[in-house]
């Protein structure tokens, strides 16, 4: 007996529902929340500012996104969740 549909599928119908995959790199283009819950490895962490660019990390629910900037030599500016409507696409990593 065969599923319907095959569980590989599935997957890639969930993947392809989202509008941004884990390391996706994305820029911050509008925020709808000037102040918002934030993790960093400096003190005292800083917000995320339109214009920044950060790596999607995961989706945490449907069309919300969580977010890491880092620095160049890798600590990590700030960690957060936004809407998908608060993100633009910059580059998707194959």
């Amino acid at each position: 007996m065969s599923h319907w549909p095959p569980l590989h599928f599935t997957f890639i119908v969930a993947a392809m529902a989202s509008r941004f995959l884990p390391t996706d790199l994305v820029r911050v283009v509008q925020l709808e929340h000037d102040d918002r819950a934030v993790d960093s490895s400096v003190d005292p962490p800083p917000q995320p500012r339109i214009g920044e660019t950060g790596a999607v990390v995961e989706e945490v629910a449907d069309d919300i996104y969580l977010v890491e900037r880092c620095t160049d030599d890798g600590r990590v500016l700030w960690l957060a969740e936004f809407l998908a409507s608060e993100l633009e696409l910059v580059e998707r990593q194959q």
